[in-house]
């Protein structure tokens, strides 16, 4: 876990640090998080959008979908990296 933190850390990702230092941790407990197909972020966010209408169908609210960096939303930073926030009110 420490040496896979230093290594990230030393990378360009080090502009996420503070989402690095409390995420590995996580990952490394529980590999059930981690996903078994990774998708690019415009993927994910064009196939919620291709299902728009089932999505607010089923849970009878509007669907706004952004990238998580553009969300105001404080639970918008609960989202893995690169992954889209779901937040229902």
């Amino acid at each position: 876990q420490r040496e896979l933190m230093k290594t990230l850390l030393s990378s360009d990702l080090k502009q996420y640090g503070q989402e690095i230092t409390k995420l590995i941790p996580k990952l490394v407990s529980d590999t059930t998080k981690l996903p078994k197909e990774v998708l690019d972020q415009q993927s994910e966010i064009q196939a919620l959008d291709e299902n728009r209408a089932l999505i607010e169908g089923e849970f009878k609210a509007s669907l706004e979908i952004m990238n998580t960096e553009h969300s105001k939303h404080p639970k918008a930073k609960n989202a893995l990296p690169g992954k889209p926030a779901i937040i229902l009110e």
